[in-house]
């Protein structure tokens, strides 16, 4: 009995530091020692034994060794005598689920447990979820987070605890599986819990969530509040927090990227990767892994320092048998892969939609994303039309910033070449609602976005009033070009180069001189971003216009002069990585990945706080076409109304 005492001491000590194989090792052999008694341990030793097995149980499933776990998982549901000695199995074997990509049956388990609880109701999701989202508005908006941090004390009885952590885990579950009504209602229940119990990282995590529900109804402000104070929720908590990760992964993903620093952005990822690999939580710490190398991407980082490390993604998914995201992630990569020349591009297979009709919603529009993506860089505008039919009847909406306002960008682009081909209104309308769509972002959200909104203008003016302002529409083309460069973004300064010379050979009488310089500039930009694939495509269909020895010449690297973008951790507490397990990962896994990345200034802030890009007018004359987006000299640019469905 005492053998078996100490290594459960031990085991459990492993456990906690994350340090996985030396707790499965301890554990076994205080389950060995605990077979040897010759009573039943349940009866006899009922506290220790519920210890073991529930530890066992949690490395088990972490190590990925997933029927095993489930085995001794089911040992502790079917011997526990109480309800409170169940929940955290469940916990576990719902987590392990989720890993293993089964969602839906995670879910199924997170439900039966809430309701078990108390916690979550069959029937009147919705309506209780907007009773309960209309009295915390009403609460918010008469109590200051000063006020509310006062008054709210810390939560630290496991009791307690256990319940809410098992309804931040439906939380999860429910936005992965797209169950928003579930989803609400979890959200708020949890905030509600802050209200009137405690606070405790469950609880930060719930306010990201409920800032994303914000963000959703077109509060942007109200958003960026609750986040803060998530973000306040954990100091007060302590930042050795499990759910630290949470909370600074899922507001870079869905709030901050409209309007803080791209490098803050960058360094909230990391922290949140190193955060929840040293806790364990390798689910989140993957996403985030992921969500920085898209965030960089998204900022046009050369492709050939993106590659490596999503090759370190797939890695660690393997090593830590995280198949729950393996095919979105998947898809998602493709893209900058292909466009790099890695993978090679069969547009047969592309247009191929069949195998995602019935496929989960995360996976389908991961799968959207990555093909609109190479339809508009290589120019397959018809292609790209399809796929905007099928995102509209799968009503594939993101959330993510970075996603979201590259997929308007896209559709807007596709409209403007489909309405030059065909002459069919019904593209135009859809112009002309993308390039709202953005305006409303950049007037509400920040500026992150005003190069791809400028974009779109620019494609708009052309169309409408190409042959009587000519130089008016290359000055809204060269705004967007000047708005990308100072943000460094390679990517979209190469795809406005290319649209403007396309623009220059349709409209003008000395097209090619005027094309010309545009299209040697795109293939500047295009190769410093390292589009193996979309600069041998460019060559071919364009390539009479390029000027290959000024390419060769041109500094194309230092775009804009901006500043530098580095990946650095910011001055937060440092996790600590001894973890004497081989499944740990180093502390500078994600710095490495990105040794070969470039240095480009971001934009300077602007004067309300929030980042973005400055542009002026391309040129004397004219009006100005890139002085910022609310003096739009469009009737049409009206905000959109916002569409919580």
């Amino acid at each position: 009995l005492r053998t078996m005492q100490r290594n459960l001491r031990t085991g459990e000590h492993a456990l906690q530091m994350t340090a996985l194989v030396p707790a499965a090792t301890y554990l076994q052999i205080a389950a060995t020692a605990l077979r040897k008694l010759k009573c039943d341990p349940w009866q006899s030793h009922y506290d220790l034994t519920l210890r073991l097995l529930r530890g066992r149980c949690d490395v088990e499933l972490l190590l990925g060794n997933y029927e095993q776990g489930y085995s001794i998982g089911e040992e502790v549901l079917k011997h526990a005598t109480a309800l409170i000695d169940k929940l955290p199995t469940y916990d576990a074997m719902a987590r392990a689920l989720a890993k293993e990509g089964k969602h839906q049956k995670s879910l199924q388990m997170s439900k039966k447990c809430a309701q078990m609880c108390s916690l979550y109701p069959k029937r009147g999701i919705l309506l209780r979820g907007l009773r309960q989202l209309v009295s915390l508005r009403s609460y918010f908006r008469r109590t200051s987070d000063e006020e509310f941090l006062e008054n709210a004390t810390v939560i630290t009885d496991p009791q307690t605890l256990l319940p809410i952590s098992l309804l931040r885990q439906l939380t999860a579950r429910t936005l992965l599986c797209n169950d928003t009504k579930a989803w609400l209602l979890t959200v708020t229940r949890l905030v509600d819990i802050t209200r009137r119990v405690g606070i405790c990282g469950e609880c930060a995590n719930a306010m990201v969530s409920f800032a994303m529900i914000h963000n959703k109804l077109g509060e942007y402000t109200n958003a960026r509040r609750y986040v803060e104070l998530a973000k306040k929720i954990i100091r007060k908590v302590g930042e050795n927090n499990r759910y630290t990760s949470f909370v600074y992964c899922l507001a870079a993903l869905f709030i901050d990227q409209y309007s803080k620093p791209p490098a803050e952005v960058a360094s909230d990822f990391q922290y949140s990767y190193s955060s929840a690999m040293s806790k364990g939580e390798f689910e989140i710490g993957i996403l985030a892994h992921y969500g920085y190398i898209f965030h960089a991407f998204n900022q046009g980082y050369p492709l050939g320092g993106l590659l490596p490390a999503i090759d370190s993604v797939f890695e660690q998914m393997k090593m830590y048998k995280m198949n729950g995201h393996f095919e979105s992630i998947t898809e998602y990569t493709s893209a900058p892969r292909k466009i790099a020349g890695a993978l090679p591009i069969d547009w047969q297979e592309c247009m191929d939609w069949k195998k995602y009709e019935n496929s989960a919603f995360r996976f389908q529009f991961a799968a959207f994303w990555s093909r609109m993506c190479l339809a508009i860089y290589f120019g397959k505008y018809e292609f790209a039309e399809m796929l905007y039919e099928k995102m509209v009847a799968g009503k594939l909406v993101s959330t993510d910033a970075a996603i979201q306002t590259m997929i308007i960008m896209f559709c807007g682009l596709m409209a403007s070449n489909r309405y030059r081909k065909t002459k069919q209104k019904r593209f135009m309308k859809i112009l002309r609602q993308k390039k709202q769509e953005l305006k409303k972002i950049c007037d509400e959200k920040g500026n992150s976005a005003i190069n791809r909104y400028l974009l779109l203008r620019a494609e708009m003016k052309s169309i409408k009033s190409s042959a009587s302002l000519p130089t008016y529409i290359r000055n809204c083309y060269e705004a967007s070009i000047d708005g990308a460069e100072q943000a460094g973004q390679l990517h979209e300064a190469g795809l406005a180069c290319e649209l403007a010379g396309e623009h220059v050979l349709t409209s003008s009488v000395d097209s090619n001189d005027l094309a010309r310089p545009y299209f040697t500039k795109a293939m500047g930009f295009y190769q410093a971003w390292g589009g193996v694939a979309k600069c041998a495509d460019f060559r071919n269909r364009r390539g009479e216009y390029i000027d290959e020895d000024q390419v060769k010449r041109g500094g194309w690297n230092g775009v804009g002069g901006g500043k530098a973008f580095a990946f650095e951790i910011r001055d937060k507490t440092k996790a600590s990585f001894d973890m004497l397990s081989v499944y740990t990962p180093t502390t500078n896994t994600m710095a490495r990945t990105f040794a070969g990345a470039k240095s480009v200034q971001q934009a300077p802030t602007s004067p309300n706080g929030m980042g973005g890009t400055h542009v002026s007018a391309g040129s004397k004359g004219s009006r100005a076409a890139g002085s910022g987006t609310n003096d739009d000299d469009d009737d049409d640019d009206h905000s959109a109304l916002s569409d919580l469905s």
